[in-house]
């Protein structure tokens, strides 16, 4: 399949790339879902009435082919994973595909990818060696080969042009988007806080995977319950993350959880701690900041561009650093509520609309067969 003039003989259309809704829901994906849906919407307004969304589903998606009203029928695939991406969804009736969590089919030129970071090769150590060798084969030679490149940050932009060799000018940023934090409901939660502890208490959040650095929270723990702090880590592993055993001697570890349990943790707790090495966007600094939630950050990745004044940035690589900002929001209740503010007007910035209008100029530059617009 190669970018086109779209043929006259049917209207113009979009081949969604499926395969994120057989897999758990993480940030990747619900950065897919949220864009999808958000384009829905447009669509159902009257945007791009002369086309059409068609989704391409992997066999172990089949029971998601009502995932989006007002889509053509589904495609469902005889195969799975890896192998319905590359031999199955480029047969997908579309004139361009629209790929959102990675990885695309190599042999069709009319990929519009989004490729959320280069983490495998800034953070090898943080992934199993099958999802690392795939990732570093195929993101360079996908970046290379796709009609249009997205990604998350600009920060992300920079780091995938230096591994693949595209030129940055050509990769567009469509951040993440806060407003589906909005929609959790705490009153629906199952998780109740005090169950965990009575005492306040900073929420972690994030995989196990050693560029979260979950080290560092270790270390900042015994400290911190010294002065009547706990520390409540959310997540786990992950099917595609190495480094997830440990020692959680001091943390209060939920496992995962379900959204609604999240905003209610985040109601109550004194704070995000993020202390990742390395990021794409960083979901859980915004998810936190519209539930009203304070975060202190790393400085480092793209961190510091997602967060502008409304975080308190700090050395990954300095523990003492993230126990006097805990200690600080604990005992300066004006402080802490000041962060608040900040951070419900910062997340402003990041829409989920707003970035499904960058998807969208990029299929309307498609159906008028021009080359795509440069980053913005």
């Amino acid at each position: 399949m190669n970018a086109r003039l779209p043929r006259q003989d049917r209207p113009f259309r979009v081949g969604i790339n499926g395969r994120f809704l057989s897999q758990k829901l993480t940030g990747v994906q619900r950065y897919a879902h949220e864009i999808v849906t958000a384009l829905g919407r447009r669509h159902g307004a009257g945007w791009f009435a002369d086309g059409g969304f068609v989704t391409g589903l992997p066999a172990n998606a089949a029971g998601q082919a009502q995932a989006y009203a007002g889509f053509a029928e589904p495609v469902v695939g005889r195969h799975s994973g890896y192998r319905w991406e590359q031999l199955e969804f480029p047969s997908v009736p579309a004139d361009c595909l629209l790929n959102l969590c990675n990885l695309a089919p190599v042999r069709s030129r009319a990929n519009i990818l989004c490729i959320h970071d280069a983490n495998t090769f800034t953070a090898p150590e943080s992934y199993g060696w099958r999802y690392r060798a795939v990732q570093r084969v195929a993101l360079p030679l996908l970046a290379r080969r796709a009609a249009a490149l997205v990604t998350v940050s600009h920060a992300s932009a920079a780091t995938i042009a230096q591994v693949s060799g595209v030129d940055l000018g050509r990769i567009l940023v469509a951040p993440n988007g806060h407003e589906h934090a909005l929609r959790w409901r705490p009153e629906a939660a199952t998780l109740d806080p005090d169950a965990l502890t009575t005492r306040p208490f900073a929420v972690m959040l994030g995989s196990r995977a050693p560029h979260k650095n979950l080290a560092l929270v270790r270390a900042i723990a015994p400290a911190l319950a010294r002065e009547g702090i706990d520390v409540v880590v959310v997540g786990d592993a992950g099917s595609v993350f190495a480094g997830g055993e440990g020692d959680d001697g001091g943390l209060l570890c939920t496992g995962r959880i379900a959204d609604d349990d999240i905003a209610r943790l985040f109601g109550r707790a004194l704070c995000l701690i993020f202390p990742s090495f390395v990021e794409g966007f960083g979901l859980p600094i915004v998810e936190a900041m519209a539930l009203g939630c304070p975060v202190i950050a790393s400085n480092l990745s793209c961190i510091p561009e997602i967060c502008g004044e409304a975080a308190l940035l700090r050395s990954p690589h300095a523990p003492q650093e993230w126990i006097e900002a805990v200690r600080l929001l604990a005992s300066d209740p004006a402080r802490r509520e000041a962060l608040v503010k900040a951070g419900s007007e910062r997340v402003k910035l990041f829409s989920w609309d707003r970035s499904a209008g960058v998807y969208a100029d990029l299929i309307d530059a498609f159906r008028r067969g021009e080359v795509p617009p440069v980053r913005r």
